[in-house]
């Protein structure tokens, strides 16, 4: 069974008080394996995803190091000439990152 591509998984994320991403914690793929986790700003996750970059949320899987529990894919939706990030599929106003861990 050929396993999903993906270029990095989200583990956790930090919001603000209006709902709206501030940091993300994930981790890269580097060719058969994962980096450390990284804090990622919106600006450069948002960036990202303009690049066609395929991002999930998930978890990695303890003791097996490049192995992850993975989930819904991150888009990025324009809406009033302002850029969202969607977990899953949807059209809202404001981020919608519900499922994923906050730190």
């Amino acid at each position: 069974m050929a396993k999903n591509k993906f270029d990095s998984v989200i583990e956790a994320i930090r919001v603000s008080t209006d709902g709206e991403l501030m940091l993300a914690r994930l981790y890269d793929r580097r060719g058969a394996v994962f980096s450390d986790h990284k804090l990622v700003n919106r600006a450069d996750l948002i960036k990202r995803l303009q690049e066609g970059q395929t991002i999930l949320c998930g978890s990695r899987i303890q003791f097996l190091g490049s192995e992850f529990d993975t989930g819904k894919k991150l888009h990025l939706v324009s809406t009033q000439g302002k850029s969202v990030i969607v977990l899953g599929e949807g059209q809202p106003q404001q981020d919608q990152l519900t499922g994923i861990p906050h730190f």
